[in-house]
């Protein structure tokens, strides 16, 4: 016998029972819609503008291979994203580490501190690091106090500048996934290595962080994305030598109104970031595959 709400179920059909697929599919048709509303219809539009502007034309893609200052401004976009990737790997493991080992109270107010950003305009917080990094700003000045320097660094307008403003406003994206992966580590597993002889840092090394690699990937391909598509952080720190793909489409498409270019690039930029995106989780297959070989 069915149960009541099949036989619900079956009274508002019709007699006929919906099978449970088809249920399902009815409950995703509206986020369905709304991912392609959203986000697939604009995407299309960007490559059909890319490719029939105002007729169909491959130019506007044939113009980037023979254009060096592109190529070299796609250099920049993927080095520095990857130097920010990299930059709040480091720093954010370090930081979701503290917050699991202290627990309690202080890990609510680390993720508190953590979030915080989240809630300030990127703009107000890049305009608050050309403050700190400027010649007379508070960094240079604690240098100069501590007799570190004899005078003030040039640490505004260049890639350092970038990497650092760009790594401020990102953390929040490796921090979270990270601070997860690390609370469902269960710790019993390193108490385990610890008993069986290892030492600290081998446990840490061989029994935790590989626990956490889901949570490091995840934090890390977020960061990347997100750091490929910034503008406004390497607008107002960085320099001409500096710029990324962002400000270039910028200008095309909206101080000389070459839409065509600026789509085109648009397009290839989505294509770059696809084929990374593609390539990390290749690389983190064969990883867990070698993992599970060595572990048998």
């Amino acid at each position: 016998m069915g149960t009541a709400a099949d036989i619900s179920s079956a009274r508002r059909t019709g007699g006929a029972q919906v099978p449970l697929a088809d249920r399902g599919l009815r409950l995703l048709l509206p986020a369905a819609v709304f991912l392609l509303l959203t986000f697939a219809l604009p995407i299309l539009g960007i490559i059909g503008r890319s490719l029939f502007d105002p007729s169909f034309t491959l130019a506007h893609y044939a113009e980037v291979p023979g254009a060096a200052a592109t190529l070299k401004v796609f250099l920049n976009t993927f080095r520095i994203a990857l130097e920010v990737t990299l930059a709040t790997a480091l720093l954010g493991y370090v930081l979701a580490y503290g917050m699991v080992r202290v627990g309690g109270r202080w890990a609510s107010v680390m993720l508190g501190a953590v979030m915080l950003p989240l809630w300030t305009s990127d703009l107000v917080r890049t305009f608050a690091w050309t403050i700190i990094l400027g010649r007379r700003g508070p960094l240079n000045g604690l240098l100069a106090d501590l007799g570190l320097v004899s005078r003030p660094l040039n640490l505004l307008f260049n890639e350092v500048a970038v990497v650092i403003g760009t790594t401020h406003i990102l953390m929040p994206m490796m921090v979270l996934p990270l601070y997860a992966a690390m609370r469902a580590v269960d710790r019993r597993l390193v108490l385990a290595a610890l008993s069986l002889g290892a030492s600290p840092f081998a446990a840490f090394r061989d029994v935790f962080v590989p626990l956490t690699l889901p949570g490091l990937i995840a934090g890390g391909l977020l960061t990347y994305v997100l750091a490929v598509g910034m503008y406004v952080t390497p607008a107002a720190l960085g320099s001409p030598e500096t710029t990324m793909i962002a400000q270039v489409i910028e200008t095309q498409g909206r101080r000389q109104l070459d839409w065509g270019t600026a789509t085109a690039l648009s397009t290839l930029l989505l294509l770059a970031v696809a084929l990374s995106l593609y390539a990390a989780q290749r690389v983190r297959r064969i990883s867990a595959r070698l993992t599970e070989r060595g572990a048998a």
